[in-house]
């Protein structure tokens, strides 16, 4: 999927790529996607593999950065979306998911790498903090 969205990307020099007409040939790809992350994200939320869901985060928010950023705000919703989905996803998995206290340090350590690169991971490497600081995780 997302070789397809950079397949739609305009391939000349004079165009720029991130313009609207850049973003209106790839929507469709982005919508498709978007899509793709949020019913991944679902399928281990619905089947409670809450480390798998930790772990999808991580390697679906590597996608999500990877796509392009728009000059034009509003069609930079698709990503934003996907990287709420996804730290919603993780802080559920984080309250429901029963982790031991070293599956907590593993978890994380590989939340804060996500940190620098969107602030919608925060509230979750928050809660990890939190949990972690009280020693229990019925919260």
């Amino acid at each position: 999927l997302k070789r397809n969205i950079y397949k739609a990307l305009p391939s000349s020099r004079l165009e720029t790529k991130t313009d609207s007409l850049a973003y209106n040939r790839v929507s469709v790809h982005l919508v498709a996607f978007k899509k793709s992350v949020c019913e991944g994200m679902k399928t281990m939320l619905e089947s409670q593999q809450w480390l798998s869901a930790i772990d999808y985060t991580v390697m679906a928010w590597g996608y999500v950065k990877a796509t392009p950023v728009w000059a034009n705000p509003p069609h930079n919703n698709v990503r934003k979306t996907c990287f709420k989905t996804l730290a919603t996803g993780c802080m559920r998995a984080l309250k429901e998911g029963n982790f031991k206290i070293d599956q907590r340090l593993n978890i994380k350590g590989k939340l804060e790498k996500l940190k620098s690169e969107n602030d919608e991971i925060l509230v979750c490497v928050k809660y990890i903090d939190f949990i972690m600081n009280n020693g229990n995780n019925n919260v």
